[in-house]
């Protein structure tokens, strides 16, 4: 469930770009999810051939211990992630930030450091370059 959120957030992200490679995508999510109901019935629902398989006892209390507090937390993510995703919102913020297409500009009246880098003449000859190829 929780990497159902995280496959969600990606499709939805890139739907803003490409909507049909995004449409694509997501039959590849529907093809995986029908994989994992169908192994998931053939692993549990099948019967036992092996007899020694038969005398194997279920879950143990140990290992509910154990299993409770990871499902707990998978359906927690799966439900309601935004206690998680606030933990990185400053550094995607951050990124988001950098990477802004304006912040490259020099022929902005204010542009940033990393325009400053980039001179006018070089930005102007790597334009050709690129137009040449």
């Amino acid at each position: 469930m929780n990497g159902f959120v995280g496959e969600f957030m990606i499709l939805l992200g890139f739907f803003q770009v490409d909507g049909i490679i995004t449409a694509i995508a997501t039959s590849g999510v529907i093809f995986a999810a029908c994989y994992i109901l169908w192994m998931f019935q053939r692993v549990m629902f099948q019967e036992l051939k092996n007899p020694e398989n038969m005398k194997l006892s279920d879950i143990n209390t140990r290992e509910l211990i154990t299993v409770v507090p990871l499902i707990v937390l998978i359906f927690w993510i799966g439900l309601y992630p935004k206690p998680f995703m606030k933990t990185f919102d400053a550094s995607v913020s951050h990124l988001i930030t950098k990477v802004d297409p304006e912040n490259f500009r020099p022929s902005k009246p204010k542009h940033s450091e990393h325009a400053a880098l980039i001179g006018t003449e070089k930005l102007a000859k790597l334009q050709k370059e690129l137009q040449g190829k």
